[in-house]
């Protein structure tokens, strides 16, 4: 069994971990565009 069949049967298995999964993937997406935002730097007078 690979690893693709094992995530195949478990989202089979939980419908609600996709989605899950999905909107833990589109924060995770949202914090790194925000952290890179922050970490800017004004160098000058």
């Amino acid at each position: 069994m690979s690893a693709t069949d094992s995530v195949k049967e478990l989202v089979e298995a939980h419908p609600r971990l996709l989605g899950f999964l999905f909107a833990g993937a589109l924060l995770l997406s949202q914090v790194g565009s925000v952290a890179a935002t922050a970490s800017e730097v004004g160098v000058g007078p």
